[in-house]
């Protein structure tokens, strides 16, 4: 590891009771996060553009009975100054709101994504165990997604990142060597 590495871990409120009501809660924060975390987006953009953050940056959510976490990360040259521009263009971001254009473009990148799911076999299989698991129908996903409207996303980012929050940063050791594979365990 040649640059540290930071996570903004999010910590959400309870999810909703009822699979539909925490499907859908996932659904219009995923949506949220890939209009401004994703590439081009929102808050992705500018800090790219400045040379702040690279590729390595990404945005995940997860919600499950009983807990909810959304995580931002990405491998920086300066730590300090990505975690001051990050929460300053996600202020922004905030509080400009999504626009229905980006909302839009969000929603056809996660469906291009769920579509993808069925280029390879085992990866479409996966994702079939999973559903029948948890008991989601197939089109649930999609469904949720299509049904998103700007407002809804806003007002869930906003909620999302008005919980508990805290960096955790693994930098590189000082001085670290790196040490050369022998080929053996």
């Amino acid at each position: 590891m040649k640059r540290p590495q930071v996570w903004w871990g999010l910590k959400d409120r309870p999810p909703p009771r009822g699979r539909r009501a925490r499907h859908r809660r996932e659904a219009l924060t995923r949506l949220g996060l890939e209009a401004l975390f994703g590439d081009g987006g929102r808050v992705q953009a500018p800090l790219y553009e400045e040379g702040i953050a690279d590729e390595s940056l990404a945005a995940a959510y997860e919600c499950e009975a009983g807990a909810a976490w959304a995580v931002v990360q990405a491998e920086v040259d300066d730590e300090a100054a990505w975690r001051a521009r990050l929460r300053a263009e996600t202020r922004r971001a905030l509080a400009a709101g999504l626009g229905p254009a980006e909302v839009e473009r969000a929603r056809r990148r996660l469906l291009g994504r769920l579509l993808r799911t069925f280029d390879a076999p085992d990866r479409t299989a996966h994702w079939l165990e999973a559903l029948a698991l948890r008991g989601e129908p197939v089109n649930e996903a999609a469904d949720l997604l299509r049904a998103a409207r700007p407002g809804e996303v806003n007002r869930r980012l906003r909620e999302l990142f008005a919980c508990p929050a805290a960096f955790s940063v693994v930098a590189p050791r000082a001085g670290a060597r790196r040490r050369r594979s022998t080929g053996r365990p």
